[in-house]
């Protein structure tokens, strides 16, 4: 018996709906809706029989994921999918409460960095630790 390539790569639609059985397999081990998941790289890569995922394919299999009611998006190290009706239930927010802030940044007179510590990914001890002059490497 030979074995075949494998060389049939899934369609968007088809790749949408091998996740949401992946998403069904685990609400059936869990016995409970799922609202969140997530997923790595590697995960969609073997299920979707691909070597790479571009924009393109992702944007597509968004566009059916939300067809079924979920929003599928890359979170960095690993992509991720939320029920929609379950994000339509979160808090919001506004832009409404900045307004003067907002008029500032269209006349060009913000001041970006009072905002730096919310993009920061270092913490005040990372930060103590780098100025002292005390590193790891010798």
């Amino acid at each position: 018996m030979t074995t075949r390539p494998n060389r049939y790569k899934p369609n968007p639609r088809e790749c949408a709906l091998l996740l949401l059985r992946m998403i069904e397999e685990r609400e059936g081990r869990r016995k409970k809706p799922m609202t969140r998941v997530r997923v790595s790289e590697l995960s969609l890569k073997r299920r979707w029989n691909r070597q790479r995922l571009t924009q393109d394919l992702l944007s597509q299999v968004g566009e059916w994921m939300l067809s079924a009611g979920w929003a599928l998006f890359d979170a960095g190290a690993t992509y991720a999918a939320v029920k929609v009706d379950a994000a339509e239930n979160w808090p919001s927010v506004s832009s409404k409460r900045t307004d003067e802030e907002l008029k500032n940044v269209s006349m060009g007179d913000f001041n970006f960095r009072k905002l730096e510590h919310l993009i920061s990914q270092r913490t005040t001890a990372d930060e103590e630790s780098s100025d002292s002059g005390d590193t790891d490497e010798d």
